[in-house]
């Protein structure tokens, strides 16, 4: 009899010893994940802030709009700090008393202080063009305006 509760003495310590092992390495587990969680998340938080600041630096001038058989001309010009990706190019017109657009992918790439001229827009040139808008890949965009009505003269300006 006393042979046998040394025994279990000695099972309970190795239990306890496995229990003790089986914890830690949970415990490191966890630790460890958590770790790498932290690191992806400051990794992405430091990209985000980084395409924020180029966004901000991001300029292009539409200096030139003109129109030919069946597409729209544009010369750009990147004033910014970065260089541009312009993505897309919507025009917005007016037909039949309301406001309708047509976009084309524009995939023009412009180095800081590049000019391009004559980037041809896919779009049949609308009668009553009001805005050009150009969006980049950092989904920055930017505003020409065409036409303006004035509510004095009723006229272009």
């Amino acid at each position: 009899m006393q042979h046998s509760l040394r025994y279990r003495r000695g099972q309970a310590g190795i239990a306890t010893i496995l229990l003790i092992l089986v914890g830690t390495s949970i415990f490191m587990s966890l630790v460890y994940v958590t770790y790498e969680l932290i690191s992806y998340y400051e990794s992405e938080r430091q990209k985000i802030s980084q395409l924020e600041t180029e966004r901000l630096e991001e300029n292009i001038i539409i200096e030139k709009i003109g129109q030919g058989l069946g597409t729209i001309h544009l010369n750009i010009t990147n004033v910014g700090a970065v260089p541009v990706l312009v993505r897309y190019a919507i025009v917005v017109y007016v037909e039949g008393g309301e406001l309708k657009f047509a976009y084309d992918e524009v995939n023009v790439y412009l180095n800081i202080g590049e000019s391009l001229y004559n980037v041809k827009l896919d779009i049949s040139p609308p009668t009553n063009l009001k805005y050009i808008i150009l969006v980049t890949s950092r989904g920055r965009s930017f505003i020409k305006v065409v036409e303006t009505t004035s509510s004095r003269s009723g006229g272009k300006i």
